[in-house]
């Protein structure tokens, strides 16, 4: 017997001519091998090597057959269970079965596991120390970092020899970014300059937005920008806008009351009754500016959005009196540029009275009201009451004479700023297949520009409509706007139930690059 190398043992064993019975000679089994297979360099006959097994198998010796088994001519005396010899020679190495060292999807994360970049940083602080260690420290050090990594012991002296590795720079996959920053800021101008609406609505006003910002002189962009910013689709600017989306305020609190039964004597007029409606008919209702409390008193703007056309009218009221609510409808009805024809209400006292119910057939105002507790048939209107009036002004509460005068002001401005540019999307068809819906919405208008196509203007108001388009700058309507929005807000009145909550999830206000910093809303 001689012992080749580390791993591999060797068996001399002579050839017999007959097998010996069973006992007479010890059997040679349980044999494992270290690390690998090698060839047989001598091939020699009855030479038995019991190195080229996989660990864990057991090797059957040609003296471990019954007595009454008979040796067949070329039958090696090998077992039959041995590892096929590997199909190249390059996977013939020193290394063992592998310690998980990375976690991937078909490695799950373990107690104990070792990633690479945790082991190319516990390599880069060992490599110095190994560099200038002694012998016996250096040998301490391996040990330690096999032990750690699972690593191969000469695999370990490399890494802790070579030099390291430099920095490099983490490159994008796929194709160069075709909308950069600068892109990203025009978008970001027309954005604001729209009142911070979605990318669904803003994208069809792209061209047009555009172009009366660079003549107002509040965009200056180079051609290269400008065609990409008209070029963009939808989805694309969407995500340039992604970074810049504003807060969305929470939900408020109701604060209609029922009616009388004069109620049963108003028609009902549901949602998609609407369909044929033509300009002129509005939904009307009271948006609360209570804070968090219902009690006591409170201003509420009337909010009534044309159907056809949704041209929004905004009227501050003082209070939710029957005769001051009656005097705002007078007021809206005077400042449409089409003659009010319908009216459409909640079931609240404030709309369902003698006063409203006897004037509207006197004017020629055809009068409906939507079901009790069936929000969706005033869905227009109630759609307005949070993408202007809630989004706008928040949920504070205002009840002074400084507030109600700057609520005007603030509405004024409102008014301009949504009905000339803000654009809109309106439902076309709803499809119901089992539990989904799908829903068609037409291209994106402005208010005014519905207004235009639907031909109901008389030539004297679509030419004042027309000089007061061209005269509004929209980024400075919207700096005006957020102006009185500054101002307004240092006249609410103080609401115990939102200080608290108020003083603990205040953060700083965040800078805008363009129209400066702005406030965020606490509620």
């Amino acid at each position: 017997m001689s012992l080749l190398d580390d791993d591999v043992l060797i068996l001399y064993i002579p050839k017999l001519s007959q097998p010996l019975p069973k006992g007479s000679h010890p059997g040679l089994v349980a044999f494992r091998s270290v690390q690998r297979q090698i060839p047989d360099p001598l091939n020699l006959p009855g030479r038995l090597r019991l190195g080229g097994e996989r660990r864990g198998e057991e090797v059957e010796s040609e003296n471990d057959r019954e007595p009454d088994q008979p040796h067949t001519a070329g039958e090696s005396s090998r077992t039959s269970r041995r590892a096929p010899a590997p199909a190249s020679t390059q996977n013939l190495g020193y290394r063992g079965r592998p310690r998980r060292s990375e976690v991937t999807v078909t490695n799950p994360d373990q107690e104990g596991t070792v990633t690479r970049a945790s082991l190319r940083e516990y390599a880069a602080v060992q490599r110095e120390r190994y560099q200038h260690a002694t012998r016996a420290e250096k040998h301490q050090l391996l040990d330690e970092l096999v032990t750690v990594t699972g690593m191969h012991r000469k695999a370990a002296i490399r890494l802790l020899r070579r030099a390291p590795r430099p920095p490099t720079r983490p490159s994008r996959a796929g194709r160069p970014r075709s909308y950069g920053p600068d892109v990203a800021a025009a978008a970001e101008v027309l954005w604001q300059a729209s009142g911070r609406i979605g990318a669904h609505r803003l994208h069809p006003f792209v061209a047009e937005l555009l172009e009366r910002l660079i003549r107002c002189g509040e965009l200056t962009v180079t051609p290269a920008v400008e065609k990409l910013v008209r070029q963009a689709s939808r989805p694309t600017l969407a995500r340039l806008l992604a970074s810049a989306r504003a807060q969305f305020p929470p939900r408020g609190y109701p604060t209609t009351r029922p009616g009388t039964w004069l109620k049963h004597e108003i028609p009902i007029r549901t949602f998609p009754e609407w369909d044929d409606a033509r300009p002129g008919f509005c939904e009307v209702d009271l948006v609360a500016h209570g804070g968090s409390r219902t009690q006591g008193f409170y201003l509420c703007p009337l909010c009534a959005v044309d159907i056809a056309t949704t041209w929004v009218e905004l009227e501050v009221v003082w209070g939710k009196g029957q005769t001051r609510v009656g005097s705002a409808v007078h007021s809206v009805r005077a400042r449409r540029p089409v003659p009010l024809v319908g009216l459409d209400s909640d079931n609240g006292s404030e709309f369902i009275n003698h006063r409203l119910y006897t004037w509207c057939p006197r004017e020629g105002i055809t009068f409906t009201r939507s079901r009790a507790y069936k929000k969706n048939d005033g869905a227009h209107v109630e759609q307005k009451n949070g993408a202007v009036v809630r989004q706008l002004v928040g949920y504070d509460r205002f009840a002074s004479r400084a507030a109600y005068r700057q609520l005007a002001r603030v509405y004024q401005l409102a008014r301009l700023h949504v009905n000339f540019f803000q654009p809109v999307e309106k439902l076309v068809t709803k499809t119901r297949n089992g539990a989904r819906v799908r829903r068609v919405y037409d291209r994106a208008q402005t208010p005014y520009q519905r207004l235009c196509a639907a031909d109901v203007l008389s030539p004297a108001t679509r030419h004042e409509l027309e000089t007061r388009y061209q005269q509004l700058n929209p980024l400075q309507l919207r700096r005006d706007l957020e102006a009185a929005l500054e101002r307004l807000w240092t006249l609410a009145a103080p609401d115990p139930c939102r200080l608290q909550e108020s003083t603990e999830s205040q953060r700083p206000p965040r800078q805008s690059p363009l129209l400066g910093p702005h406030r965020r809303w606490l509620w």
